[in-house]
């Protein structure tokens, strides 16, 4: 099967395909306004129909020849960054030289969504003979470790587990069972101190009520339950007056709301 790939190189996704336009459409295009017309007509028989027998002989006589004048020659391809070729031809589980109209578009977007790097799929057909394919990527932005297991989460929380972890393990490592599910609060409290945020290597969700923060010079931070958003705020204070990376300091508790307990 013959991938094209319309999306490395460039940074933007790039228009139809010229080729759709080719001289190889030619001998063709005059059975494109047919087919729309014909398909239409033969759905509604069909599914007026309630013989078997005579869907069996509609599809016999009229279906099957018309589709073979479209086949599937070449499959398109955009918003691929992660997945591989042989991930998606795997997927896809189809042959070129199949009719297009017998391809089941559901079932093959469905098929690519079971790629763990794909969050969404739109596939369809360009006559005379090509199948064109949209990606959407998900985006990694944490690790989360459960069970002695680590899997990538994207930016909505969602975890999965792509074949190779190796690329993404500078990656914020979240611990906890419920930890992917408050992803979007660990973000937001980490937009209170943007000083900070960026030597953060560790959040450890905590009794499933709060966050304890680890940074990568080793200090531990304990997060309240109630307003961790201001204990942030006070940490980036204390860290502007006396340097976080500069000091001796390996603990700071502020579970005790108006308390900080420093060692």
């Amino acid at each position: 099967m013959a991938i094209r790939d319309t999306t490395k190189g460039k940074t933007a996704a790039p228009p139809m395909p010229k080729r759709v336009f080719s001289a190889r459409t030619v001998g063709k295009g005059r059975w494109v306004g047919l087919a729309v017309f014909i398909f239409l007509f033969l759905g509604s028989i069909v599914a007026w129909q309630r013989s078997a027998a005579i869907t069996q002989a509609v599809h016999a006589w009229l279906v099957a020849p018309f589709a073979q004048q479209f086949v599937l020659e070449d499959v398109y391809l955009t918003g691929q960054h992660h997945t591989t070729n042989q991930e998606i031809v795997s997927a896809l589980d189809i042959r070129i030289g199949t009719p297009l109209f017998l391809l089941d578009l559901p079932l093959l977007r469905n098929r690519l969504l079971q790629l763990p790097w794909v969050a969404d799929a739109d596939v369809r057909r360009i006559l005379p003979d090509i199948l064109a394919i949209h990606l959407q990527e998900r985006t990694p932005v944490a690790l989360w470790q459960y069970k002695e297991k680590l899997r990538l989460l994207d930016s909505e929380g969602n975890d999965f587990s792509p074949p190779n972890l190796k690329p993404f393990l500078g990656y914020i490592l979240l611990v906890g069972e419920d930890a992917p599910s408050h992803l979007p609060e660990l973000q937001s409290l980490l937009k209170e101190a943007p000083a900070l945020a960026p030597h953060v290597k560790t959040a450890i969700r905590v009794s499933s009520r709060r966050w304890n923060i680890r940074f990568d010079n080793g200090t531990e931070v304990k997060l309240p339950e109630i307003a961790p958003e201001k204990a942030m705020q006070q940490l980036l204070a204390l860290h502007t007056k006396n340097s976080l990376w500069k000091s001796t300091i390996r603990s700071i508790d502020m579970r005790v709301p108006g308390k900080t307990f420093v060692k």
